[in-house]
């Protein structure tokens, strides 16, 4: 069922940037401070949340540790997320986050590099009839590119899939900090 909703999704192909340079070194570029801004948009194109981004990242072989700090315009919120590697290939990553679910799986093509995951995104707390405040979220599918720019700056695009459709995008402008 993936490989079909695969093919019917708009967007990047790995193969398109196979050839492409700088090449996406996630092990060079994910190595010390990363900052980053960005925003995220519904499926409509408009602005639903703007956000800037630290990470700390460090390696000790083929494992990798990114330690993500989001604090959010507007609103204040904070978002922590800590992203445990493993380099399983020259071009193949799996990688793991206490809200993720299951695996993320990363693909380097060229100057890009995909990653595809599954996670509840919280969307707020709701009240019900009884004065009952609960924590809402919802599941999305994540298709998730970055693309080296330079040697310390990459752009990040992710599409958010529910059932299959479209329901926002996030980009993020990245740069190694110390470089």
């Amino acid at each position: 069922m993936q490989a079909f909703i695969d093919r019917l999704r708009p967007g990047p192909r790995g193969k398109d940037y196979r050839d492409m340079t700088p090449t996406m070194n996630l092990e060079a570029f994910f190595n010390g401070r990363i900052e980053g801004s960005g925003m995220i948009q519904d499926r409509f194109g408009k602005v639903t949340a703007r956000f800037l981004a630290t990470m700390e990242c460090h390696w000790d072989g083929d494992m990798g540790v990114f330690d993500e700090h989001f604090s959010y315009l507007g609103d204040g919120a904070e978002q922590h997320r800590v992203w445990r590697v493993h380099k399983l290939g020259p071009s193949y990553f799996e990688a793991s986050a206490d809200d993720i679910l299951g695996l993320a799986q990363g693909f380097a093509h060229g100057n890009a590099l995909q990653w595809r995951y599954r996670m509840d995104v919280p969307l707020g707390a709701k009240t019900g009839k009884a004065g009952k405040t609960t924590d809402r979220t919802i599941r999305l599918s994540f298709d998730d590119w970055m693309w080296a720019l330079s040697e310390d700056q990459a752009f990040n695009r992710s599409y958010l899939y529910k059932f299959g459709i479209k329901a926002a995008e996030l980009s993020c402008a990245m740069r190694k900090v110390g470089s």
